[in-house]
């Protein structure tokens, strides 16, 4: 085992625990006033204190998931590539990077998906 492997190994579980810790915090501590700083942001989201709450919990939630589901693949990715050479790691490192990073988008669309399927134009739910 490479200290590059370590090295990439860690940087590669920053973005599930990331993900992990915004997942738990969104989810169980949404910010109590809409604002422009911090949470689940989105035009459909800030109408109101109910779409608010929704779309942090609701992007809490599936965050935690992808998290969970992210770290597994990171530590199985991460063991096919342990014996490689320094550059085919990290190019591999790179790709699963990448794949996170997507990874890390997906929830967004999904909780958009349910705040307009919850709530109607003005915020209301249907």
């Amino acid at each position: 085992m490479s200290s590059l492997w370590l090295i990439l190994l860690a940087s590669n579980l920053l973005l599930p625990v990331m993900m992990l810790i915004f997942g738990l915090v969104l989810s169980k501590r949404p910010p109590k006033k809409i604002n422009s700083f911090y949470g689940y942001r989105t035009r459909r989201s800030m109408k109101n204190m109910d779409t608010w709450l929704f779309g942090n919990q609701t992007m809490g939630q599936y965050w935690i998931r992808y998290s969970i589901l992210g770290y597994f693949l990171t530590m199985i990715f991460m063991m096919v590539i342990m014996n490689e050479g320094d550059d085919q790691m990290a190019m591999h490192s790179l790709i699963l990077t990448t794949i996170l990073l997507v990874w890390m988008i997906i929830p967004i669309f999904i909780t958009e998906k349910k705040l307009k399927l919850t709530f109607d134009e003005e915020g209301r739910r249907k």
